[in-house]
C-alpha cells in the first residue's frame, strides 16, 4: 500500500490511446459544452448572432437548460445502475452508436439556427437535447477509456485537455464577433471539432470494448466500499483524535470545499466586468488556472503533489488573488478578483478530475461512476454559473462576498490532511483491487463460462455444448471423439451443427467468437 504514492517508472500522457484517439480527445475537449469554457463559447456565439445588447444567459436559455438536463439525466441513468449493480458496468453499443449521432446532430442543428435567425424554443430544445446527450455519452466513452499510472500524469493530461478546451473557446469567441459570411466559421468550427470527437470516439469504443468486457469478467469488486469506506487503519488513534474523524475528513474534502467552490465560481461569473471581458469571463478565467497550474507539473512525487496543492498551492493562490485585487484598487478590482476567482476553482478542478483518473485506472470499475459524477457535477456547475441574474447585490457587496469565500476555501483547504486523505483513498482502492484479483475466477473459469453463455444464447443442446469447449480450444474431431468416447463422425455432425446455430463457417469464426478478434490475431 505504501507504494500508492510513488511515481511509477515509464509512464506515459493518454496510455493506450492511438494517435487519432488522441485527436478526437482533443476535439471533444474543444468542442464539448460539458467543459464550462466551451459552454461559454456556445453561448457567446449564439448570442451574438441575435446581436443582443447584453450577454444574458436568457437569450439561449431553452437550448442551455435543456442541454444541461439531458446531459446530467443520462450520467445520473448510468450511475444508478452503477449504483444497483455495483460490480462491472459498461457502455452498449447501441448506446454509444446513438451518443454518437446525437455528438454530431446537435451541432448541425444548432448551425442550421445559426443561419435562420431566430429559431422557436421548440428547436432550441431539442437542438440542445441532443447536445447534451452526445456530450454526456462522449464524455462517459473517453473517460472511461483514459488511463493515467500516475498523479503527476493525470494531472498532465487533464491540464492539456484543460488548455485545449481555454485555447479553442478563446479563438471561438473572437470569431464569433466578425460580420458577414466569415461570422459562420465560429459555429462551423464547434461542428467539425463535435464531428472528428464522435468519430473518434467511436473507434475507440469497438476498439476496446471486448478488453473491457473481459475485464470486467475479471473484476469482481465493489466499486462503492472501494471509494466510499477504505480501511481506517491508515489512521492511528492519537492522529484522530489530533485531526479528527476520518470521516470529517473526507466530507470537508468531498462536500464542504466543492460546495464553497461552487458558491465562489457563481459569484465571480456574476459580476459585471468592463467590455470586452463580459462575455469571455469562464474562458479568461480557465486560461488563468492553466497557466497559473503548470509548475505544478514539475513535482514527480503522486502524495507530495496532491498535498501541496491542496495544502499550499491553492492558500497560497487565494491570497496572491486577494492581495492583487487590493493593490491593483477599484478600478480593475472586480476583473482581477473575478477572472483569478474562477482560474482558482479551474486548479481545484483539475486536482479533482486528475485523482479521479487516477484512482479509475487502479480500479477500473470506478472509471463510470467516477464519469457520471464528473458530468452531473459540471451540470449543475453550469447551471448555476449560466442562471440569469437579477441584479440583487451591487457590486462592491459582490466584491466583498468573493473575497470572504476565497478566504473560506484557503482555511478550509488547510485544515485538510491532504496526504492523508490521498492515502486513504489510494490505499482503499488498492485493498479492494488485490481483494477482487484473489476472487477473480482462473483463465480456465472465464473460458469455460464464456462457452457457456454462448451455448445458452445459440440454443446448443447438452451434448454440442460439451464439444464446444474442447474445439474452441483447437483440439480435432478425432482428439475429441477419442475423449468423449464417441465416434469421430458423431463429433463431424455435431461440429457442423454447432457451426450452423452460431452462424459460422470456419474454427477460425468460432475463435474470433469465444475470445475476440483482438486475440485471434
Amino acid at each position: 500500500m505504501a507504494q500508492s504514492g510513488a511515481q511509477p517508472k515509464n509512464t506515459k500522457l493518454f496510455e493506450g490511446l492511438r494517435p487519432f484517439d488522441i485527436v478526437a480527445l482533443f476535439a471533444y475537449a474543444a468542442s464539448s459544452p460539458v467543459l464550462l469554457p466551451v459552454l461559454d463559447a456556445w453561448r457567446t456565439v449564439f448570442v451574438n448572432r441575435g446581436r443582443s445588447v447584453d450577454l444574458m444567459f436568457t437569450t439561449v436559455a431553452p437550448l442551455m437548460r435543456m442541454m444541461a438536463i439531458v446531459a446530467m439525466v443520462t450520467a445520473l441513468a448510468f450511475l444508478f445502475i452503477c449504483l444497483l449493480k455495483p460490480t462491472f458496468v459498461h457502455l452498449g453499443k447501441r448506446l454509444v452508436a446513438l451518443g454518437c449521432a446525437a455528438e454530431v446532430a446537435g451541432p448541425a442543428l444548432l448551425i442550421a439556427w445559426y443561419q435562420m435567425g431566430t429559431p422557436s424554443v421548440a428547436f432550441q430544445s431539442f437542438a440542445g437535447a441532443a447536445l447534451g446527450f452526445g456530450a454526456a455519452v462522449m464524455f462517459l466513452v473517453f473517460f472511461t477509456r483514459m488511463r493515467a499510472q500516475g498523479y503527476r500524469c493525470a494531472l498532465a493530461e487533464c491540464w492539456l485537455l484543460a488548455l485545449a478546451a481555454a485555447g479553442s473557446s478563446l479563438a471561438v469567441i473572437a470569431i464569433a464577433h466578425l460580420r458577414g459570411e466569415l461570422s459562420l466559421l465560429a459555429p462551423s468550427i464547434l461542428g467539425t471539432l463535435s464531428l472528428v470527437a464522435a468519430v473518434g470516439g467511436m473507434r475507440l469504443y469497438l476498439r476496446t470494448e471486448h478488453a473491457v468486457e473481459q475485464e470486467s469478467l475479471g473484476m469482481r469488486v465493489n466499486w462503492w466500499d472501494a471509494f466510499a469506506a477504505p480501511e481506517s487503519t491508515f489512521v492511528e488513534d492519537d492522529e484522530a483524535q489530533v485531526m479528527g474523524s476520518r470521516a470529517s475528513w473526507r466530507a470537508l474534502f468531498f462536500v464542504v470545499v466543492p460546495l464553497v467552490m461552487l458558491m465562489l465560481l457563481v459569484t465571480a461569473q456574476v459580476i459585471v466586468l468592463p467590455y470586452p471581458f463580459e462575455d469571455l469571463s469562464l474562458t479568461l478565467g480557465t486560461l488563468i488556472g492553466v497557466v497559473i497550474a503548470l509548475p505544478l507539473l514539475r513535482i514527480t512525487e503522486d502524495r507530495l503533489l496532491f498535498g501541496f496543492i491542496c495544502s499550499m498551492f491553492m492558500p497560497a493562490f487565494a491570497f496572491a488573488i486577494f492581495a492583487a485585487g487590493v493593490f491593483f484598487g477599484s478600478a480593475w478590482q472586480s476583473t482581477i478578483i473575478s477572472l483569478a476567482s474562477i482560474g482558482f476553482c479551474t486548479v481545484f478542478g483539475l486536482a479533482a478530475i486528475a485523482l479521479a483518473v487516477r484512482a479509475t485506472t487502479s480500479l477500473r470499475a470506478l472509471a463510470l461512476p467516477f464519469a457520471a459524477m464528473a458530468v452531473v457535477t459540471v451540470c449543475v456547475v453550469a447551471m448555476a454559473v449560466h442562471a440569469p441574474d437579477h441584479g440583487m447585490l451591487s457590486g462592491q457587496a459582490r466584491i466583498q462576498i468573493l473575497s470572504v469565500l476565497l478566504a473560506a476555501s484557503a482555511v478550509l483547504l488547510m485544515m485538510i490532511p491532504a496526504t492523508r486523505i490521498w492515502r486513504s483513498i489510494m490505499g482503499g482502492i488498492d485493498q479492494a483491487r488485490d481483494a477482487a484479483q484473489e476472487k477473480a475466477p482462473s483463465e480456465a473459469e472465464q473460458y469455460a463460462r464464456r462457452c457457456a453463455d454462448i451455448a445458452s444464447a445459440h440454443g446448443l443442446t447438452a451434448r454440442e455444448s460439451e464439444i464446444l469447449v474442447p474445439l474452441g480450444r483447437g483440439y480435432t474431431s478425432a482428439y475429441i471423439a477419442q475423449e468423449l468416447v464417441l465416434s469421430e463422425s458423431t463429433v463431424r455432425t455435431h461440429r457442423k451443427n454447432i457451426y450452423r446455430k452460431l452462424g459460422i463457417s470456419s474454427r477460425s469464426d468460432l475463435l474470433s467468437m469465444i475470445y475476440g478478434d483482438e486475440q485471434v490475431k
